[in-house]
């Protein structure tokens, strides 16, 4: 009997959430049993002991988009809107987890892969990660949501020159441009990526709390920024995880 190994491998250790997409013979494209396997695995992620996701990938490219097998002559136009939708629920999903999400990214990003970059609060590429918009080289426009989450990474100006002419960028560039957080060797990335996940599942509390603070804070006004931020504080001030850390900071000082 074939065993067939799972779509996305999930994984948790000290609260941290790893989740691989699986596909790495077909370069991670997002077709809709993929699709399907990281909408239920985003489940586990609604727990409390879940203090950061890691979202990495197989094989040597993170997700080149689309299946674009799926979108030639013949294709029933209504399938594929629907799941086109349901590929943007979930990174809606990976978005709006409370945990911190952090990206590893390697060798090529493309098409819809942006978006699951662009949804992350911290990425994580080697250095010979390509960024590739893919849209307009096969006459189709962006979607899962890039147009949004582009726009907001870089800028309008920007993000209508990236589309539109399909200019590849180099992790070095991503970067530059606020796509990537952080750029490093390329047999690095997962060991990088592991590391900053398991510092901020440490924070616990803290680390959900800030990027909810910050999250917000695009659509509060000053005063309503400054008020949560002040209850937020004072909830983080009465937790034992803290009182142990000012502790530890006094002995030492």
């Amino acid at each position: 009997m074939t065993i067939v190994p799972p779509l996305v491998v999930v994984e948790a250790d000290a609260g941290v959430l790893t989740l691989t997409l699986n596909r790495p013979q077909s370069s991670n494209a997002l077709d809709p049993s993929l699709v399907a396997a990281l909408d239920i695995a985003l489940d586990a992620a609604s727990s409390v002991d879940v203090g950061c996701v890691l979202l990495r990938a197989a094989g040597k490219r993170f997700c080149v988009g689309g299946d674009v097998t799926a979108f030639g002559a013949g294709s029933d136009v209504a399938v594929v809107e629907s799941h086109v939708v349901r590929t943007a629920g979930v990174v809606r999903r990976l978005r709006e987890l409370e945990a911190p999400l952090v990206v590893a990214a390697q060798g090529a990003v493309a098409g819809a892969g942006l978006a699951l970059v662009l949804a992350a609060d911290v990425t994580v590429a080697g250095r010979s990660t390509r960024f590739v918009p893919a849209y307009n080289a096969i006459g189709l426009t962006p979607d899962v949501g890039v147009s949004w989450l582009l726009t907001r990474a870089v800028g309008e100006r920007r993000a209508l020159q990236y589309l539109v002419s399909g200019t590849e960028l180099t992790a070095a560039e991503a970067c530059d441009w606020g796509i990537v957080s952080e750029v490093v060797d390329d047999d690095s990335v997962g060991g990088h990526a592991e590391s900053i996940c398991r510092r901020i599942a440490a924070s616990g509390f803290a680390a959900r709390e800030t990027k909810r603070l910050l999250r917000s804070a695009s659509t509060a006004t000053t005063d309503d920024s400054a008020g949560d931020e002040a209850a937020t504080f004072g909830r983080a001030l009465s937790s034992d995880l803290a009182q142990r850390r000012i502790a530890d900071f006094l002995d030492r000082h």
